[in-house]
């Protein structure tokens, strides 16, 4: 049956390798369309590796993260909530410079496609409708709460990230967070591949490819990124190592 192939990926945060190998992944499963679900910056030690990497292809079609839209709004204070300071911020908002930002910049919060009448939304995480501030994660979703946090997002099926940590629940949508690809405990990229046939029925595989892990956190001592022992401890040795499916 005719179809269509997307691969799909979230929050590289600065793992050039991850990246790297995943994309490869999805080119060598020919794969029609990719598509990042943000935050290309931040965390691991390549943040304009990266940036450079996906503006140097653009076959894979990429929306804007909260990390990304820091950079944008050149916000380095440290977020509520969040793990990563106002020093390892400036350090990597330095390393990109003026002419990234304006092509981040660039880049929406959400994309929409249509595939043989499936609705596909691909965005980092819900947001208000009226404003470009991302909700709050919620650690322990259901399809209650899922359904009211993206009741204004016409779509069948929403992929997402933020959370780092892969999840499938359906409610009135069908909910897909898709992980960090690289943000985990495994030495390994991770990613999407939905395949969409052409009756509009669908299905979607978690894919893997093993990346150099140990290089990447070499990169972050010799680089002296700020606070990379704890981040390193944090979102690459504690994050889930499987990709778990909740129902």
């Amino acid at each position: 049956m005719d179809g269509i192939k997307v691969g799909i990926f979230s929050d590289t945060h600065g793992n050039l390798p991850a990246l790297e190998e995943i994309v490869r992944l999805f080119y060598k499963e020919k794969c029609d369309e990719i598509y990042h679900l943000g935050d290309m910056i931040s965390m691991g030690p390549f943040s304009r590796e990266c940036v450079e990497f996906f503006f140097a292809h653009p076959d894979i079609r990429c929306v804007r993260g909260n990390h990304d839209n820091d950079f944008v709004k050149n916000n380095r204070v440290q977020a509520d909530k969040s793990h990563i300071s106002t020093e390892h911020k400036s350090f990597v908002f330095d390393s990109l410079g003026c002419e990234l930002r304006d092509k981040v910049a660039e880049l929406p919060f959400t994309l929409r496609r249509d595939y043989f009448g499936l609705r596909v939304v691909f965005t980092h995480y819900a947001r208000e409708a009226d404003d470009s501030a991302f909700q709050t994660i919620d650690k322990n979703p259901t399809p209650e709460k899922l359904d009211k946090m993206f009741s204004h997002y016409d779509a069948d099926i929403i992929f997402f990230g933020h959370d780092h940590s892969p999840m499938d629940m359906r409610g009135e949508k069908l909910y897909v967070d898709v992980g960090s690809v690289g943000c985990h405990a495994g030495a390994y990229a991770r990613g999407i591949i939905l395949k969409v046939f052409s009756d509009g029925s669908f299905a979607y595989d978690r894919v893997t490819a093993p990346y150099d892990r140990q290089g990447m956190f070499d990169a972050m001592k010799k680089k002296g990124l700020p606070d990379y022992e704890f981040i390193q401890n944090f979102y690459f040795r504690q994050q889930n190592v499987y990709p778990l499916k909740k129902n």
